[in-house]
This record gives structure tokens, sequence and C-alpha cells, in this order.
């Protein structure tokens, strides 16, 4: 059994619900016990995959070189977001450093504003660290503004603050 998510619709787990309610051919030869785990393992699947496509919306960063402008939109099971800013708003772009869930190092793509807010251009962290950099390198230079420092000096900075 797969999840597969098309138009806003997800399939798989829910497919697994409704197997031992008769969507199986051979539902009624099934044990109680065998339809209720079914049941129960749909069940799990679904809000496992309602739980992680919550928390993982997806992120399209588009620039639009004619007007100036940078939007953000973030798409998602809750809806989507949008945010619109002009490059005169946005300061400069930045790699972020964190860690994910194991400890190891991860990086994400930030728009540093005038205004001191910080923007994710992705709400996903990603262990690829020179695509990042190169992300960021490639919207500051397409927003004229100066590119942030190349990973191997990232790196050397993480050595002497740490």
């Amino acid at each position: 059994m797969r999840i597969t998510r098309s138009s806003g619709r997800m399939t798989g787990g829910v497919v697994a619900m409704a197997m031992p309610l008769g969507l199986a051919t051979n539902a009624a030869d099934l044990q109680p016990w065998e339809r209720l785990a079914s049941f129960g393992i749909g069940l799990g699947v679904s809000s496992g995959a309602i739980w992680w496509l919550r928390h993982s919306p997806g992120t399209r960063t588009e620039l639009d070189l004619t007007r100036r402008r940078l939007r953000v939109v973030r798409y998602g099971i809750a809806g989507n977001r949008r945010r619109e800013l002009t490059f005169g708003e946005v300061r400069s772009f930045e790699v972020k450093q964190g860690v994910d869930d194991d400890g190891n190092p991860a990086w994400q793509p930030a728009a540093l504003l005038r205004s001191g807010e910080t923007i994710a251009l992705s709400e996903l962290w990603s262990h690829d660290r020179l695509g990042i950099a190169e992300a960021a390198t490639v919207m500051s230079r397409a927003c004229d503004l100066p590119s942030p420092p190349r990973p191997e000096i990232l790196a050397t900075r993480g050595r002497q603050d740490g």
C-alpha cells in the first residue's frame, strides 16, 4: 500500500480503513479481529500521513525581476499562505544553520529583511549545505544584493564559535 497525494486528496491509508468495511471483495471472510486490525493500521497510516503533510508544507519562492518582488508561497493541507515583498525590503539572503532530529547539521535558506525579520525561504531543512548556499547566492545576485558567505567560511565560523 502506498500513500499518494493528488489534487489535495490523499489515498492509501483510507483504502486500508475501507477494505474491512466492504471495499475488499473478501471482507466477509475476515475474522472480526482481522477487520479491526486492518482498520487500525489504515487509521494509523492516515493519521501519520496527515501529521507529516501538516508539518511539511511545500514552498515555492519566486523572484519577479521585472517588478522587483519576492514572493514566498507555502502550500499544504492547511491551505496556502503567501508573502510578497519588494526587493527594497530585503537586506540580504543568508544560510541559516541548525540541527536535525539526530543532532546532525542542517541548513535553510532565508531572507533577512531591513526590518530585522527573518523569513525562511523553505520550512524544510536540508543537509545539502552547498546547494542551499548556491540558492542564496543566486537569489542575492538576482536582487543586486551582496552574496552570503561561502560555505567554507561558514564552516570556519562554526569551528571558531563552537
